[in-house]
C-alpha cells in the first residue's frame, strides 16, 4: 500500500512538471523577437545623415550675409542653408558690387548698400575672385575688395567679416584652363591671406573636405570642374559651419 502511494505521488509530480514545461514554451513563443543589434557602421551612417540633414547644424548662419558669385549662388540653392541672407549672382565680380549693381534679394532688386542697411548681421561671408582670376593686375582686385570691406564695416561695425578662400577647380579643369587654374587660385589665396590681416578681417578656408590628395577639387564634387553639386554644397556648408 505504501509503495502504491509513492508511485501515485511520483506520477502527480511528473504531470505537474510537464505542465510547467508546456507553459514555459508557450511564454517563449509569444514573446516579441529580440531586435537585431545596430552595427557601429549603421550608427555612424545615421549620425552623418543627421548632421548633414539637420538644420540645427546651420544655426551659426543665423543673421549672416553671404556675398558672392555663382558658387555662392549654388551654395544658396543646394546647401540647405535657409536662415541667411544672400547677395550673389552668376558672373558677379567685386567691382560690380562696389559700383552698386543690384541683384534680387528677398524678392526685390537691391544693391549691397541696400542690403547692408536693411538688417543687423552678426557675420558676413565674402566669396569672390573666381571671375577676377583673369584680371591683368591683382592689385585692382584687392583694391576693389578693400572698398567692399570698408562698406561692410561702415554699415555693420559689430559683424565678423570672413574673407573666404577661393575653392580650387578639378585637376582636369586646371590643366586645360589658362586662367581658371589652381596655380592662379593659389596665388590669389596667398594674397587674400595677407589682405585679411592688413584689413582686420578673418581669412577662412573651407576646402579641406572638398579636395583630393593633390588639393584639387574632387572630380565627383562637380559636373563642370568649378561649381559644386548638391551633395558637396551640403558638405561645404557643414564644414564652413564647423570652422566659423
Amino acid at each position: 500500500m505504501r509503495n502504491d502511494g509513492k508511485k501515485a505521488l511520483i506520477c502527480i509530480m511528473a504531470a505537474l512538471l510537464s505542465v510547467a514545461v508546456i507553459l514555459i514554451c508557450i511564454s517563449c513563443t509569444s514573446a516579441e523577437p529580440e531586435a537585431e543589434p545596430v552595427s557601429a557602421m549603421q550608427t555612424v551612417k545615421e549620425q552623418q545623415k543627421e548632421s548633414t540633414d539637420s538644420p540645427g547644424s546651420y544655426e551659426v548662419f543665423d543673421d549672416s550675409l553671404f556675398i558672392g558669385d555663382s558658387r555662392t549662388e549654388g551654395f544658396k540653392l543646394y546647401s540647405g542653408v535657409d536662415n541667411a541672407t544672400f547677395f550673389c549672382a552668376k558672373a558677379m565680380t567685386v567691382d560690380r558690387i562696389v559700383d552698386g549693381e543690384k541683384v534680387k534679394v528677398h524678392g526685390s532688386e537691391q544693391s549691397i548698400y541696400d542690403v547692408l542697411a536693411s538688417d543687423n548681421f552678426k557675420k558676413v561671408y565674402i566669396g569672390l575672385g573666381m571671375n577676377e582670376l583673369g584680371w591683368v593686375h591683382i592689385e585692382t582686385f584687392l583694391s576693389e575688395y578693400k572698398a567692399l570691406i570698408g562698406a561692410v564695416k561702415a554699415a555693420q561695425p559689430d559683424a565678423t567679416v570672413y574673407v573666404q578662400a577661393l575653392l580650387p577647380v578639378t585637376a582636369e579643369k586646371s590643366a586645360k584652363d589658362a586662367t581658371n587654374n589652381n596655380a592662379q587660385i593659389y596665388w590669389y589665396n596667398t594674397n587674400l591671406v595677407q589682405f585679411a590681416k592688413d584689413n582686420g578681417v578673418t581669412y577662412i578656408n573651407a576646402s579641406a573636405p572638398l579636395v583630393d590628395d593633390t588639393f584639387a577639387l574632387k572630380a565627383d564634387a562637380t559636373t563642370d570642374g568649378v561649381h559644386l553639386n548638391s551633395t558637396y554644397c551640403r558638405i561645404w556648408a557643414t564644414y564652413l559651419a564647423e570652422i566659423s
